[in-house]
């Protein structure tokens, strides 16, 4: 469901600024579509471009049809065996126009979004009391107004994982859902004495979100953003180190640099693997 802000925020026309900033931070470097133009050249030729693809947008916000050249996508075959005998060994995949991703990442802004929280626990968890703690975030499904982690429909849902003596929440933005969660944390500390360090405690939300959500998920959880462990373009080293094991946050510092090049992060994203360690989609 999404809320009054969220729809508000959905219906604002864009900034120049944001466009700009969309057309950036997409890949130059993927596949082109129809037209035949990657996404290098609008981010070279953003001078001389820049202010039709921002005159299209307002005309799209105010509700002007998309002409087919725009949305046309060519749609291509890929083989998945050696010696493909059938549609079933070929994976079909959609090549847009380069323009038709501003939109779609432009219109992201303001929906609703997955929120990861890593905590850190202020005394060493039991075996017991992690069992209790995880049956109580399993029983959060049984309530019907909550969200949880918005997962493909296939998976099964999945709202928290544990490695070493951190605890990992995978929520979404929604605010009831929040609270929820942050209400089965404060009654697992009160009946096993474990307290959650929230000064070493992180979350991380996707960059295109708005900053005002941001603040309202740091605001309801009394944790603080992974971007403020950035101090300007680069790592602010002893706020990493609080808030991470030493091997995580030397993964963080040697593989999530700042791209002077983009003027931009490289966005980092949890993997799920064995290791539990904290990577980049370019890894």
């Amino acid at each position: 469901m999404i809320s009054d802000d969220q729809n508000k925020e959905l219906c604002r026309f864009p900034t120049m600024e944001e466009v700009k900033n969309a057309v950036i931070a997409l890949s130059g470097d993927s596949a082109n579509g129809p037209d035949g133009f990657t996404g290098l050249f609008f981010q070279q030729c953003w001078d001389t471009v820049g202010s039709d693809i921002y005159n299209m947008l307002q005309q799209f916000y105010i509700g002007s049809p998309l002409p087919k050249y725009i949305t046309h996508t060519n749609l291509v075959l890929l083989p998945q065996i050696q010696q493909p005998q059938t549609f079933s060994d070929l994976r079909p995949i959609s090549l847009s126009n380069f323009i038709n991703k501003i939109i779609t990442d432009i219109r992201l802004r303001g929906k609703p979004a997955n929120v990861v929280i890593k905590l850190d626990m202020a005394k060493t968890y039991d075996r017991v009391s992690w069992k209790v703690l995880s049956r109580s975030l399993d029983k959060l499904f049984e309530d019907k107004k909550f969200i949880g982690f918005r997962m493909p429909k296939w998976t099964d849902p999945l709202n928290h994982m544990a490695y070493a003596d951190d605890t990992i929440i995978f929520s979404s933005d929604d605010p009831y859902s929040l609270r929820k969660v942050v209400e089965v944390l404060k009654q697992h500390e009160h009946a096993s004495g474990q307290l959650i360090n929230k000064s070493k405690s992180s979350y991380y939300i996707h960059e295109k979100v708005a900053r005002d959500l941001v603040h309202s998920i740091g605001c309801i959880t009394e944790i603080q953003d992974v971007a403020e462990l950035r101090d300007g373009n680069t790592w602010d080293d002893l706020t990493l180190d609080q808030n991470f094991p030493e091997d995580i946050s030397d993964h963080i510092r040697h593989n999530v640099p700042f791209d002077p090049t983009i003027g931009k992060w490289d966005t980092p994203q949890w993997m799920l693997t064995t290791s539990g360690k904290f990577s980049v989609k370019s890894a």
